[in-house]
């Protein structure tokens, strides 16, 4: 798992994923530009961490299940990503992302 060092939410995902089953190692990483970029991952799906899983990238706060669901199906991809939009919620019940941020 590659992280940027002042980021605590990282670590909660690790262990996350290592009571799951999976082991794990932190590289803490300033920029996380130069190794997105040898990875193939895009920087509009960029996020705090990202870990390489078997042959693919998992970026932001995917969960075990997820990555277990990725590795049975074993597709030709890069990886998986998880952005979180804000979603804002009309009082006519309408919903729209109201913004964006990488996990």
């Amino acid at each position: 798992v590659y992280k940027t060092p002042t980021c605590g939410c990282c670590s909660a995902w690790v262990e996350h994923l290592t009571a799951a089953g999976f082991e794990a190692q932190i590289v803490d990483h300033p920029d996380l530009t130069p190794i997105r970029a040898r990875l193939g991952a895009p920087e509009d799906l960029r996020s705090c961490h990202l870990a390489i899983i078997g042959r693919y990238v998992v970026e932001g706060h995917v969960p075990a299940d997820s990555i277990n669901k990725l590795l049975a199906a074993a597709p030709d991809a890069v990886g998986v990503f998880v952005p979180y939009d804000v979603i804002l919620l009309r009082k006519n019940g309408k919903r729209e992302v109201f913004d964006r941020y990488e996990a």
